[in-house]
This record gives structure tokens, sequence and C-alpha cells, in this order.
């Protein structure tokens, strides 16, 4: 499957014969929580950043961490973009929530916890 998340936009699921949900990769990665982690110390002035910087799209995940959803941002570049604007890095981290998980998530709320 990994494969497969390379290359489509579009993700169709089907459990059992039944199209169970369609999701495009945007969404996916947003409820997959892929993305660039940043934990700051200024979530409102590291948001500001990411918005005039044109990096989104982003979730502000609780006062004190950023997620971005673009996978392919430069992390050195934007760390030194957000310690110039007065942001304290505390940590960025890069996760990935993979097809395989989402589809094993999405089997368990929707009852079947099988896979087809």
């Amino acid at each position: 499957m990994t494969e497969l998340y390379q290359v489509s936009t579009k993700f169709g699921f089907i459990s059992h014969g039944q199209f169970i949900k369609e999701v495009t990769k945007e969404d996916l990665d947003k409820e997959n929580r892929s993305g660039i982690l940043l934990t700051v110390d200024d979530v409102k002035l590291a948001a500001e950043l990411l918005d005039s910087s044109n990096i989104q799209p982003f979730t502000v995940l609780d006062d004190a961490r950023i997620l971005v959803h673009d996978l392919s941002v430069d992390t050195a570049k934007l760390n030194q973009e957000l310690v110039i604007a007065g942001v304290a890095v505390k940590n960025i981290t890069r996760q990935e929530g993979s097809l395989e998980e989402y589809y094993t998530d999405l089997l368990k709320t929707q009852g079947g916890g099988q896979h087809a």
C-alpha cells in the first residue's frame, strides 16, 4: 500500500464488498496526522509565519504544537525562518501515518474489525 500512497491523490476503501469511504490524499494526511510536527514557544507567531510563507495546509493542535501537512517542506529552512522571526523551536518531528493504519482504524470505526 505504500507505493499506492505515493502515486494516488484519492483513495476509496472497501470492506466485505461494500464501499465504505472515499478520501483525498490531503484529508487522509490530516486524519492520519501525517506531516511535520512543530513544537514551539509561540504558536500564534509561528502560524502567522507559516501563513505569510505560504506553507499550508497546517493545523494548530494546541498552545505548543502545529502540524504542517506537507511532508516536502524543507525543515532546516523552516526552522531557520521561525528562529529569525523570534519563535523558539523546541522540536521538529516528521511523522507519517500509513495507509494500512488508516484502513485498519477505519474498519474499527465501521464496526468490522476484519480486513477485507
